[in-house]
């Protein structure tokens, strides 16, 4: 999905449970812990530590009660990453002073874009529907999309009709 592009939303994105910027894995064991701990659960609590270019590793390591700069910045280098520039650049314009976050802000559109690529028959066929927006679809149809996705290999290439039986009858021999 598309990233918030408003500096409330930025500023509100998680850092944990699968979120977009959650960036736990082998390199980074106990850090979901360690940002439940500290109560750093958005990019707002890490940004009012490291600032707005997210570079300032000794407040941030401080804030998360680590012991290794080296690797607290490794961790801001990796949210960094995780951002896109239009999301840098507005929390640079949050840092000079130019942009202040709203409440008022609109939540961005969620949606869901299956990836059926590569898979191909009646059963995996979506339509025209590349991405469900949840704002507009309907249970049924979001619903069946989930299921083609998640069972996309077992799907690909079967006919719709696997599970009746083919008759075929002849009108020539009733008559």
């Amino acid at each position: 999905m598309e990233p918030a592009t408003t500096l409330h939303w930025v500023l509100e994105e998680p850092l944990i449970n699968g979120a977009r910027m959650d960036i736990q894995d082998r390199t980074t064991p106990g850090l979901s812990s360690m940002l439940c701990t500290t109560g750093a659960l958005t990019l707002r609590s890490i940004v009012d530590g490291a600032g707005t270019g997210l570079n300032h590793a000794v407040a941030v390591a401080s804030l998360l009660g680590q012991k290794s700069i080296r690797q607290t910045k490794n961790l801001l280098r990796r949210w960094t990453e995780g951002l896109i520039e239009e999301e840098f650049q507005i929390l640079g314009d949050y840092g000079s002073g130019v942009e202040t976050p709203d409440e008022g802000d609109p939540f961005p559109d969620l949606g869901l874009a299956p990836d059926l690529a590569g898979y191909s028959g009646p059963l995996v066929d979506v339509g025209s529907r590349e991405r469900l927006d949840f704002h507009t679809v309907k249970g049924k149809v979001f619903y069946k999309c989930c299921l083609k996705a998640m069972n996309k290999s077992k799907l690909d290439g079967r006919a719709d009709n696997w599970g009746r039986p083919q008759h075929k009858t002849s009108l020539a021999g009733s008559l």
